[in-house]
């Protein structure tokens, strides 16, 4: 069965569709592929949806996938296909669960993690995409709890065995008619078009790391989104800072509404400390960064691209 090895990943631990990770406890190493095998058949009919973690502990990858969970139009999806096929590189859109789409590329080996990351990053680049959600999102395990960050995969339920035909979701795209492709077509296709090593290597040799944030000075920062501080947000900040993602007519992600929530702060005059805390009490209702333990680090990020 060829849609497994598409998409493997770490086998001792998986993404429920719910958003949470479900480790593997009671299966020997020897037998974990077998239970992999077992749960891909059981997303693939529908009984149980899963995500998988990209990033192996020899820090290889089998598949790469950038998330543009910001649009519904695919425009940007169907460039970022049409380059990384120039390049020689595979790449397949999908429409993914609720909005916006997975561009998914696919290796002929395992293949080291920052080559796949890095040449998708390049992509971006190039064609001026914002790089949001690249995966794999981490290539080391150096300071990482638990297993990183996980993708669902697409083709859940039987409906998708069956050629879905309402609306498409969690489908792959035809590379000519763009047209939903059915799971067989998708993976005879895929599997006859994976890429190797050293092609991924030559597109991540053109990425161009940004120079790092100019250093923020964070000492005395506000505890909490005060009354005093409310009261100097621009009526597009506090709508920014009170709704998010979920704020009528903004179509992003929970990571984009973080940095433009960041750019609204510089605007307003609000300092780095106070910029800090605005996001922080955001990301807190959100729950983005809240629940990681790099939380404040990303946060300071956001902050420091800002203010830098």
């Amino acid at each position: 069965m060829t849609f497994p090895r598409l998409f493997q990943g770490r086998m001792d631990a998986y993404g429920t569709d719910e958003g949470g990770c479900d480790k593997v406890t009671d299966v020997p190493d020897h037998a974990l592929q077998d239970e992999y095998e077992r749960r891909i058949a059981a997303h693939l009919v529908g009984s149980n949806l899963m995500g998988v973690y990209p990033l192996a502990d020899n820090l290889e990858v089998t598949w790469g996938c950038t998330d543009l969970d910001y649009t519904d139009d695919p425009t940007e999806a169907y460039n970022l296909r049409t380059l990384l096929n120039a390049a020689g590189i595979n790449a397949w859109v999908e429409t993914s669960r609720s909005k916006g789409f997975h561009v998914w590329t696919f290796c002929e080996e395992w293949t080291p993690a920052h080559l796949v990351r890095d040449a998708l990053l390049a992509a971006h680049q190039i064609l001026g995409i914002p790089a949001t959600e690249i995966n794999p999102k981490q290539t080391s395990l150096e300071g990482l709890k638990g297993y990183g960050n996980y993708v669902r995969l697409p083709y859940g339920g039987a409906r998708a065995a069956e050629g879905f035909t309402d609306s498409g979701r969690q489908m792959v795209h035809h590379p000519l008619t763009n047209a939903p492709m059915d799971l067989a077509q998708f993976v005879g296709m895929a599997w006859g078009d994976l890429t190797a090593e050293a092609t991924y290597e030559k597109l991540a040799a053109a990425y161009k790391p940004p120079p790092p944030p100019k250093p923020i000075h964070l000492e005395g920062a506000p505890v909490d989104v005060t009354g005093a501080i409310k009261a100097r947000m621009s009526k597009g900040t506090y709508l920014a800072w009170f709704y998010g993602p979920a704020q009528d007519g903004n179509h992003h992600g929970r990571s984009e509404s973080l940095a433009r929530l960041g750019h609204l702060c510089h605007e307003d005059g609000f300092t780095a400390a106070e910029c800090y805390t605005i996001i922080d009490t955001a990301d807190r209702k959100w729950g983005k960064f809240s629940v990681r333990p790099d939380g404040p680090h990303q946060i300071e990020r956001l902050v420091a691209n800002a203010y830098g």
